[in-house]
């Protein structure tokens, strides 16, 4: 059996500390909302309706930090591939999925990412995807590129991993 890691299941904590950010986002915001005319009244110089709309706006960032969060601790971060052909398929949340495809294929997706940390943003690729086995499809972890690097040559595929494009890898095909 070749057990192929794509990313650390210890990556997983790191999902949850930001999931936890997230949901903390949200209480905060509800907060503001609802508690905007109180909070005015405290403040001087405050508007209720500006403190409702600062309260929108941390519940909708919020949103998309938590979409994001349990999205990816869904995504795929290993597999395992024994002898006859049977894949497993490992989530970050420990869920493992045993498929027999007679075709499995890799679409994966480079894109940039901007970090705004210290002085300068800085860009780094990222690289997602999906893992297609037979009709099923399974999300892939979004990380660095030269992660899919190691799993398409662990898979017996020359090429590397987009870095601003999409392609798509055929793994197994049906004899």
């Amino acid at each position: 059996m070749k057990t192929i890691t794509i990313v650390a299941r210890a990556s997983a904590v790191f999902v949850l500390v930001l999931g936890v950010f997230g949901v903390g986002g949200l209480a905060i915001g509800t907060m503001l909302v609802a508690g905007a005319a109180k909070v005015a009244a405290a403040m001087h110089g405050a508007s209720a309706k500006g403190i409702a709309v600062a309260g929108v706006v941390v519940i909708a960032a919020s949103l998309a930090i938590t979409t994001w969060t349990w999205r990816q601790l869904g995504a795929v971060c290993a597999l395992e591939i024994a002898e006859n052909n049977v894949w497993t398929v490992i989530t970050r949340r420990g869920k493992r999925t045993v498929v027999r495809p007679t075709r499995a294929s890799l679409e994966l997706r480079g894109f940039n990412v901007w970090l705004f940390w210290g002085a300068l943003p800085r860009r780094i690729n990222v690289c997602a995807g999906t893992l297609v086995l037979d009709d099923r499809r399974f999300r892939l972890a979004q990380v660095a590129p030269t992660a899919y690097d190691r799993l398409l040559q662990a898979l017996g595929i020359a090429s590397k991993a987009p870095r601003n494009s999409r392609e798509r890898y055929d793994v197994l095909r049906a004899a």
